[in-house]
């Protein structure tokens, strides 16, 4: 685990972070410095229960061998992905150079799999769904169809990867909606022009997407309509895109009435279910992403966005924005202070697949988090007419779980609080117990 800088002040101060979790056989470590290491271990599905024992054996250049003991439980507890919550990054970038000129077949095979590296270690961490974001400008084909070599390879790689549930897709660039400050600016959106094409474009993807059988396509058109006038080009955006019959109409706002089938709010205009209430009601998918989760130093954070808080408010979805591209880095993507601005990253480009952090690995952990409290809620289900007392039992402990996350969230974005590693472990093993003991009645 490497240590790099983080920005920590307004001067070049910064703080060295254990960030970036970087693959080696063997490394260099001098004499007077320490250096953590991070295993990951997996098990596949048919792996019996049990207790497995080995040894990390370290070989140094001029003393003897050592050994470290290890032992890895498995547990009597396959998970599965929960039914009604979906996970991706949104607007992320895999592919998009494809459209950018040319390229030989070579070229454009490695740009593929670079982006199925991307989606593989998405649903090795428990994702569900992908959603990309299409290139900065639009492009027409010489024989006048639109150039979406990106969105083939996004559905391709989806399919590949083994992604079923839709895929998002988003193009504010090719209709003029995105911000100001973005390519394909608001600036030049011409109702005229761009109406026609977000239809043209909706119905060129469906086509696309039955050629290549691909899963179902959900589509964004614009991202974060908070000013006047964008929130009303969304509205308009919205009502002409459902005239394409079977189209689901995605954005960050909450606005748009029966035409905006998703929304996604930002941590900071999310709504949190107040205690006590455990179902939201709503007419359609509430999700929402969290940026912090991908720019905290507390991976604790990461964990318990993407797991108890997302179960606990019973959305439909948690994202993050852009979560390991060059899109997000205002230089060196392994290098915070060679500008003003900080860089985002959850994971770190590499041509041998990502770089992970702890705060990826923090989001797998809460990912599963919610997939232990789903295995207890079906038992609950299963049970609950032969078992009562038991299922109450499960069901109070399901109940302090929520009162535990009925506070700010801010408090813990980079100090663990009350949500140490601790009561994550205490929880998990209190998960497994309750599930264990309702499976044997």
């Amino acid at each position: 685990m490497a240590g790099t800088k983080k920005r920590s002040g307004s001067s070049g101060e910064y703080t060295l972070i254990p960030r970036l979790l970087d693959r080696a056989n063997q490394t260099n470590i001098p004499l007077d410095y320490t250096t953590r290491f991070w295993l990951t271990v997996f098990a596949e599905g048919t792996t019996e229960p049990g207790q497995y024992t080995g040894h990390i054996r370290i070989d140094t250049e001029n003393e003897d061998s050592s050994t470290i003991p290890i032992t890895v439980e498995v547990l009597p507890v396959n998970l599965e992905p929960v039914p009604g919550i979906e996970y991706n990054m949104c607007m992320s970038y895999e592919f998009f150079e494809l459209d950018s000129k040319e390229w030989t077949a070579r070229e454009r095979e490695l740009i593929y799999r670079d982006g199925v590296n991307i989606f593989r270690d998405y649903k090795n961490h428990g994702f569900s769904t992908v959603a990309v974001a299409s290139p900065f400008h639009f492009q027409w084909n010489k024989d006048g169809t639109p150039k979406m070599e990106h969105f083939k390879a996004m559905l391709r790689g989806a399919k590949e990867v083994g992604f079923t549930e839709p895929v998002y897709w988003y193009f504010g660039h090719y209709i003029q909606t995105s911000k100001g400050q973005h390519p394909g600016n608001v600036r030049l959106y011409d109702p005229k022009v761009h109406l026609k094409r977000t239809k043209l474009l909706i119905k060129t993807a469906n086509e696309i997407n039955r050629q290549l059988d691909g899963p179902a396509v959900y589509f964004m058109p614009i991202d974060e309509p908070r000013i006047a006038s964008r929130r009303e080009i969304a509205k308009d955006l919205f009502k002409e895109m459902k005239k394409v019959p079977g189209t689901t109409v995605m954005s960050t706002t909450d606005i748009g009435g029966r035409n905006l089938d998703i929304e996604y709010n930002s941590e900071r205009l999310g709504k949190p279910l107040p205690p006590g209430v455990k179902i939201r009601e709503s007419s359609r998918k509430v999700c929402e992403y969290n940026n912090t989760a991908i720019q905290s130093h507390n991976p604790a954070y990461s964990r318990y966005i993407y797991g108890y808080f997302t179960w606990r408010h019973d959305l439909d979805g948690m994202s993050s924005w852009g979560p390991g591209t060059t899109q997000n880095s205002r230089g060196d993507p392994f290098e915070d202070l060679d500008s003003p601005f900080s860089d985002w990253f959850i994971f770190f480009p590499h041509p041998d697949g990502p770089l992970p952090t702890p705060n990826w690995e923090a989001v797998r952990e809460g990912i599963d988090d919610v997939r232990y409290i789903y295995q207890l809620e079906k038992l609950c289900s299963q049970k609950s007419a032969a078992h009562t007392d038991e299922v109450a039992g499960a069901e109070k402990f399901l109940d302090e779980i929520r009162s535990m996350c009925d506070f700010e969230n801010r408090e813990i974005r980079d100090e663990f609080g009350d949500w140490t590693p601790e009561r994550f472990n205490e929880l998990r093993k209190q998960l497994v117990s309750w599930i264990i003991r309702l499976r044997n009645l």
